[in-house]
């Protein structure tokens, strides 16, 4: 079990030298190894706790731990699950209260993912088809081009919601 505090993990970033997030993400990469499986469960109370680092150390912890720990050996070696718990901030940011939020998202949780993946197959088909999208309507006119762009379906085979 990891306990985390988001403060932490703002000053991290903030305040390692490229070192010291090297010699960090060697330590978890190894933990990371030796774990049978991985299971997160994230809710912080400050959604916008890493708001004010600055790019480049993010960039630079991303690049070690961020690579080295979740990219290269978490996700394609590990079986993991990550959960976003609703927090009071998420609510927050969607303009509700927090009851109503957590009501929200686990109704999204609990969609028929599988009844989805059959109504996405037109749309991909569609998608696959097309080039040039126009979208339309009061104050927005946008055109793009989709050519080429692969089409996935997103009907909870990897990620909820």
């Amino acid at each position: 079990v990891l306990l985390k505090d988001h403060r932490v993990d703002r000053a991290l970033p903030l305040c390692a030298s490229e070192e010291q997030l090297e010699m960090m993400a060697s330590f978890k990469a190894q933990v990371m190894r030796e774990m049978d499986a991985y299971i997160g469960l994230r809710a912080g109370d400050n959604i916008s706790e890493l708001s004010d680092v600055p790019s480049d150390k993010m960039a630079l912890h991303g690049k070690t731990v961020g690579t080295k720990v979740h990219r290269e050996i978490r996700v394609p070696k590990t079986r993991w699950v990550v959960l976003r718990y609703p927090s009071s901030s998420m609510a927050q940011l969607a303009n509700t209260s927090t009851e109503a939020f957590e009501d929200f998202y686990f109704n999204v949780c609990n969609l028929d993912y599988s009844k989805m993946d059959k109504a996405m197959d037109s749309l991909v088909a569609l998608f696959d088809k097309t080039d040039r999208v126009h979208i339309k309507g009061p104050g927005t006119d946008l055109t793009f081009s989709v050519k080429g762009v692969p089409s996935i379906k997103c009907a909870g085979h990897m990620n909820i919601p």
